[in-house]
């Protein structure tokens, strides 16, 4: 029996659409290899790195990490692509072991891992079975998605002599089963890398065992979260109640983008005010524009705006007063005002008539 834990895509170097970066990922890594102390085999689905542009100081770091495992007992495997195996190379020394393509290699508890990395023009044909008498996982580097096509290879599992598709090169954690038995998995990005690695980010730990993998299950080892809310308006009561909604989504490793629709109901407090609770706050608002949310918005200002729509809503207060406007021309002309804040000579002849 041996204990395996997977990850992939941790991409150090790498661009990100979030502000995630290198020491970020390096903290993740440190809590990949404290779990991966409990473990025979660490598997690394390629895409440690996303560059081989990484300073020495931080490889040096990954090092000392991969040491820590090698000293365990633990043996480390990637299926390395081209654009990082540069730099996986610079581990070696540390007990990185690197997969070429096809090759298959039998480590101290008598599991085989071969490597494979899948070119956006290949298909998973590329995948050749191994001919051994010991239980072999297939250690996938992908640079595209291989989905439709991998279900007809885990179809046919009994018959690829594989025991576990360990599949790397995507963001979203899926395990992949065969008569309702997990036969292969891919376990996503372990840092957020795109808005679209939404929530927790994981590592797969299983068991192989009499030929099968065994005891699958998964540890959260992001360091930072992504996610997006949408927020209405309409079902809080009070600006106060929406500030304590929010702050209580809030966490200090959380990166959150909030878009709003409704009413706008911040005045004393703003948008920012809750910045201190979150990693990061980004916001999209998508108000209402209609007539009274517009007065809502501005009329507790202390300026001639305000004065506009304190007065606005005093005339829209008595019906008697406002028979025979367009609402809908006042509304146009009012968002205009508000968005560029300035009016030609036109709009405010019409704002007048009005």
């Amino acid at each position: 029996m041996a204990k395996i834990l997977f990850i992939s895509d941790l991409n150090f170097g790498s661009k990100s659409e979030l502000p995630v970066t290198d020491e970020h990922r390096l903290l993740t890594l440190e809590k990949i290899c404290s779990i991966g102390v409990h473990h025979d085999i660490l598997l690394i689905g390629g895409n440690l790195f996303g560059t081989n542009q990484v300073d020495n100081v931080t490889i040096s770091k990954i090092a000392a990490q991969i040491e820590l495992l090698k000293n365990e007992n633990t043996e480390v495997y990637i299926s390395a692509g081209e654009y990082e195996l540069e730099n996986c190379k610079k581990l070696e020394e540390s007990g990185l072991i690197i997969l070429g393509h096809g090759t298959v290699h039998k480590g101290i508890t008598g599991i085989g891992v071969s490597g494979f990395q899948i070119k956006s023009d290949e298909g998973l044909d590329l995948i050749t079975q191994p001919e051994t008498e010991y239980p072999v996982i297939a250690l996938i580097n992908a640079t595209t998605s291989i989905e439709t096509e991998l279900k007809k290879v885990l179809a046919g599992k009994n018959d690829s002599g594989f025991v576990f598709f360990a599949i790397g090169g995507n963001h979203d954690f899926k395990i992949f089963r065969v008569a309702g038995k997990p036969v292969g998995a891919q376990c996503g990005s372990s840092e957020p890398l795109k808005r679209s690695c939404k929530g927790a980010r994981y590592a797969l730990s299983f068991e192989i065992s009499d030929q099968s993998p065994d005891k699958v299950s998964r540890y959260q080892v992001n360091t930072l979260e992504y996610n997006e809310y949408k927020i209405d308006t309409a079902i809080y009561q009070s600006e106060q109640q929406l500030f304590e909604a929010i702050k209580d989504l809030g966490a200090k490793n959380l990166m959150a983008k909030f878009e709003f629709t409704g009413t706008n109901l911040w005045s004393t407090f703003s948008v920012n005010d809750l910045a201190p609770f979150f990693f990061n706050l980004e916001t999209d608002y998508k108000y209402n524009t209609d007539i009274d949310s517009l007065i809502h918005q501005f009329r507790d200002e202390i300026s001639i705006r305000g004065l506009f729509y304190r007065e606005l809503e005093l005339r829209l207060a008595n019906s008697s007063e406002i028979n025979g406007i367009d609402t809908a021309f006042l509304t146009a002309l009012l968002n205009k005002m508000n968005s560029t804040e300035e009016l030609c000579e036109e709009d405010i002849c019409d704002l007048y008539n009005v």
